[in-house]
C-alpha cells in the first residue's frame, strides 16, 4: 500500500474522475473525522456513495453518500491509499488540521498516475 498527496492543481480533475466511475453508487463508503481536540468520530458508516467534488471557487470539498453531503471548507491536502491501481480510501485535511478519512468497502479499480 501506498499513501500519496495530490497536488491542488489536480484535486478538481481527481474528484471528477472519482464521480465519473460506473455504477459509483454500488460501492460503500464510510467518514472517520480525527483531529486533536475531537477525538476520532465517525460520521457516516457504509453508505453508497455517490460522488466526491472540489470547488476551487468556494474552496470547498463535497463527499455526496446517500442522505449525507459531507463538506470539508477550506481543505488543505488530499491524499489517497492505493495498491496496485486501486484506491483504498482518501483522506481529506482541513486547515484545522482535522482529518476526513473516506475508507471504502471495496477498492475502486482507475489508474492514478495522471493526477500525480
Amino acid at each position: 500500500m501506498v499513501t500519496r498527496r495530490i497536488e491542488k492543481s489536480k484535486w478538481h480533475f481527481f474528484c471528477d474522475k472519482i464521480s465519473k466511475i460506473e455504477n459509483l453508487e454500488e460501492k460503500h463508503a464510510q467518514i472517520e473525522i480525527a483531529g486533536i481536540h475531537l477525538g476520532d468520530e465517525m460520521t457516516a458508516k457504509w453508505l453508497p456513495l455517490f460522488g466526491i467534488s472540489y470547488s476551487p471557487r468556494q474552496d470547498e470539498v463535497e463527499i455526496a453518500l446517500k442522505s449525507l453531503r459531507h463538506r470539508i471548507r477550506h481543505p488543505s491536502g488530499i491524499y489517497v491509499e492505493e495498491h496496485a491501481n486501486t484506491l483504498l480510501s482518501i483522506c481529506v485535511a482541513d486547515r484545522e488540521s482535522v482529518l476526513h478519512v473516506v475508507r471504502l468497502s471495496s477498492p475502486l479499480s482507475f489508474q492514478l498516475e495522471p493526477i500525480g
